[in-house]
């Protein structure tokens, strides 16, 4: 009687384990699912950065070059506002 009793929790032990053991394994899935995620997001957010980068860049060195259509919008804004405010100091002159 007594090793029946040894023999249940036993088993009730090793399947407590088992739960605790398979609870650990999911936790740490998610755990690595998440460092992934937010490593593919900062990836994502350092080549969208590079990018504008590379657009302001073009965009400045073609401003430069006298093409103000080959940059980006905030470039083409930032030359349109230049040039209003050349004109108006031509006017005044």
């Amino acid at each position: 009687m007594y090793l029946g009793v040894m023999i249940i929790k036993a088993l009730c032990a090793t399947v407590i384990i088992l739960a605790g053991m398979g609870m650990f394994y999911s936790y740490m899935v998610k755990k690595e699912k998440i460092k992934a995620d937010a490593a593919v997001r900062a990836e994502e957010i350092r080549a969208k950065n590079q990018l504008e980068i590379e657009k302001l860049s073009l965009g400045f060195n073609e401003k430069n070059t006298g093409n103000i259509y080959a940059g980006s919008s905030a470039v083409k804004d930032i030359y349109e506002e230049e040039t209003h405010e050349t004109k108006a100091r031509e006017k005044l002159r």
